[in-house]
């Protein structure tokens, strides 16, 4: 799943380590918290420290984090609390009904603004966690209550698979900069409009609630994902204008990160009990992040029956060591693709279809299928029907010419 904009400006070749991307994971993300950079999207498989990392490196920069459900109660809050105090005057009980579902709206919308200001005077000391849906509405409504805030979304595969969302995220990393030579970070210098994108519905709820249909965004934008979409217009103008992040690890870089992670205990856990659990899992060759802190908390509650439970919950996970081997298939171009698929059964990770999907999920894939060919066929030999049939009306009007 290898992106070009892993890859340094000098041409030579990424960090390969899982302690490198970590590294390299923390500059970026410094980057987009000072506003040199306005966006960042960073992906991977669950449980490679993703989050984690990210959280602890906004946190060690000294901004405030908060979550997008907390921002919203906060507003809803102040607004509830400012209509109640405008229903209860006698100025508002003498309006006619329609005037005062008037007043009720530009009490909103006053309130609302103003909740905003005092946001964006907090410029870029504000994170907003978001554990995000894929909808571009709430997307939007996000950007715009705190519109100069670092917006982290997390677990946000759905988030880039929308057209309006990632239509909504190109307005709000690409702009115009007010000086050239600015010495401001980019974020401070760029003026960003983001317009609801299309829908006349939505665009009256947007107002009915209080929201403007376009507004100026100074902040910052972190995506988290665990895979990247293949294709599409908005999603290459948006690669275009973010830099993306691979963190990926080996089950032995992994495990080396999870032993770090857990030599003064984790939790409730002993340290002796996490070491137990690392040995076990080790020993397995594959798991993630995610799957030790689990498996910690097993061993604690269930002293027993722990290797039992952390197996079953092992069955979903791809082993490691098959991903390794795969990469290693790969990289031997001496090999076909059936003596790779015939090595790969042997050493006992699956047949060919195991081997296609942890090859594409690896983002090995050579972009191809046999759908994709068996359509290509198709179109062609659409194509060669629909020029045999204009020949025929041709020959038939005896004039050479035929509509379109």
């Amino acid at each position: 799943m290898m992106n070009h904009n892993d890859h340094s400006e000098s041409g030579t070749s990424p960090p390969r380590t899982y302690a490198e991307r970590l590294n390299m994971l923390k500059e970026k993300v410094t980057q987009v918290a000072k506003g040199d950079e306005l966006a960042l999207i960073v992906v991977g498989e669950p449980g490679t420290g993703k989050s984690v990392t990210t959280k602890e490196t906004l946190e060690g920069f000294g901004l405030r984090y908060t979550q997008v459900g907390d921002l919203l109660r906060e507003l809803e809050g102040e607004i509830a609390y400012e209509l109640a105090a405008l229903i209860g005057t006698p100025e508002f009980a003498k309006l006619k009904p329609r005037e005062q579902r008037q007043a009720k709206l530009a009490h909103r919308t006053a309130t609302k603004g103003a909740a905003v200001a005092r946001r964006a005077k907090l410029g870029t000391n504000l994170v907003v966690h978001h554990t995000t849906s894929s909808y571009s509405q709430p997307l939007f409504m996000a950007l715009q209550d705190a519109p100069a805030a670092l917006h982290v979304f997390d677990d946000a595969d759905g988030l880039l698979t929308i057209r309006k969302s990632l239509s909504i995220i190109k307005s709000a990393t690409e702009g115009t900069l007010t000086d050239i030579k600015s010495k401001l970070p980019r974020a401070a210098n760029m003026v960003r409009v983001v317009t609801w994108p299309a829908g006349l519905a939505v665009r009256k709820q947007l107002e009915a609630a209080g929201y403007q249909t376009a507004f100026r965004f100074t902040g910052r934008i972190i995506i988290l994902t665990n895979e990247l979409p293949t294709n599409g217009v908005n999603w290459r103008a948006v690669l275009s204008r973010v830099d993306v992040h691979e963190v990926s690890g080996t089950a032995t870089e992994l495990n080396a990160a999870a032993r770090r992670m857990s030599k003064r205990g984790y939790g409730r856990a002993s340290v002796k009990q996490c070491n137990d659990v690392n040995d076990f899992l080790d020993d397995e060759g594959r798991g993630n992040l995610r799957n030790y802190a689990r498996g910690y908390e097993k061993r604690r509650t269930l002293p027993k029956t722990w290797e039992a439970h952390i197996e079953e919950s092992l069955k979903d996970t791809p082993s490691s060591k098959a991903a390794d081997y795969l990469h290693a298939l790969e990289a031997d171009t001496t090999l076909n693709v059936k003596e790779r698929e015939r090595r790969f059964a042997a050493k006992g990770h699956g047949k060919h279809a195991a081997y296609a999907r942890l090859k594409k999920r690896l983002g090995l894939s050579r972009g191809w299928t046999k759908k994709s060919t068996h359509n290509k066929v198709t179109t062609e030999l659409v194509r060669r029907g629909n020029d045999a049939h204009r020949t025929a009306i041709r020959a038939a009007r005896g004039n050479g010419a035929v509509r379109p």
